[in-house]
């Protein structure tokens, strides 16, 4: 796999937007909102759920049925029922509506075809709150906030995406260390060229770019390991992963993931070689860029 430029680049600092992340670690595997959520698909009835303040987001309600009662997943199933649009406060403590019409702003554009989702998009770019649409037929998952989507995987997937992902980063950091200290001994001896220099620089942008296209797997995955426990190689591999490393030279960047949702956080620190456990439940070994 290429290290993505470009679009792609933006794609995936767009994907790892603190505000996103935060979200789907709401809906992690585990969590109440999750399990209502999966009981929804399972039912087939679809949704459309919004998390904010309500007095906020009142001016887009059209009717409703004002509840304020407590949250648990089984109620969020049975108000799922309901054709309508279901109001969770920020913490997703209460389910404050449910019946409601939303009507956003029909200038805002939006590229979804479905009324359920191109509300849902409307709806996120108006207010800056989360919205999660269901699917009714394709029992598909989507995140809305601030204009952004999130596709929710399942768990199986998010895991072998997880572990094919460290494995990746490990071979990518394995490669680092042996250029880094490959140019460590061409300055010794006075014969180091830029052509080495730039070869030690682009093994480091790898690692850090791979380390970023992994960091909201190992969010759901330790999510899902932490609630279910499917596979205890994630775990390991995710505690892991933010820890300094040692390394042959003091030059050696490495990714230091901090899994708090900011994505400015993956940084270069000193790393070593070994240290990540593939664990048993990923695929097989990802494509990786040609050497330089």
């Amino acid at each position: 796999m290429v290290p993505p430029d470009g679009d792609e680049l933006h794609e995936l600092e767009t994907r790892l937007d603190p505000r996103l992340l935060r979200a789907l670690d709401m809906v992690a595997p585990g969590t109440p909102l999750r399990e209502g959520i999966d009981s929804i698909i399972q039912s087939r009835t679809g949704g459309l759920i919004l998390i904010a303040e309500a007095d906020e987001v009142s001016f887009l309600f059209s009717g409703g049925i004002k509840l304020d009662i407590d949250y648990t997943p089984g109620l969020l199933y049975q108000v799922a029922k309901m054709d309508g649009a279901i109001v969770l406060d920020p913490g997703v403590k209460k389910i404050c509506w449910a019946n409601v019409q939303l009507m956003p702003d029909p200038t805002i554009l939006s590229m979804e075809t479905g009324t359920r989702h191109r509300t849902a998009e409307r709806v996120s770019k108006q207010t800056n709150a989360l919205v999660i649409s269901i699917s009714e037929r394709r029992e598909v998952v989507s995140l809305y906030i601030e204009g952004m989507k999130c596709i929710l995987q399942e768990i199986p997937m998010v895991l072998s995406k997880a572990n094919q992902g460290l494995a990746t980063l490990e071979k990518y950091r394995s490669r680092l260390d042996q250029l880094s200290a490959r140019l460590t001994n061409l300055e010794f001896m006075g014969s180091c060229t830029l052509h080495d220099v730039l070869s030690v620089l682009q093994r480091a942008e790898s690692v850090t770019r791979m380390a970023a296209e992994v960091e909201r797997y190992i969010i759901s995955a330790i999510s899902a390991t932490t609630n279910q426990r499917p596979c205890r190689g994630a775990v390991r591999a995710g505690a892991r992963l933010g820890a300094r490393h040692r390394g042959a030279g003091s030059r050696q960047p490495a990714c230091d993931l901090s899994l708090n949702g900011d994505a400015a956080s993956s940084r270069a620190r000193p790393a070593r070689r070994g240290g990540v456990d593939r664990g048993g439940c990923g695929g097989g070994a990802p494509t990786r860029p040609a050497d330089a």
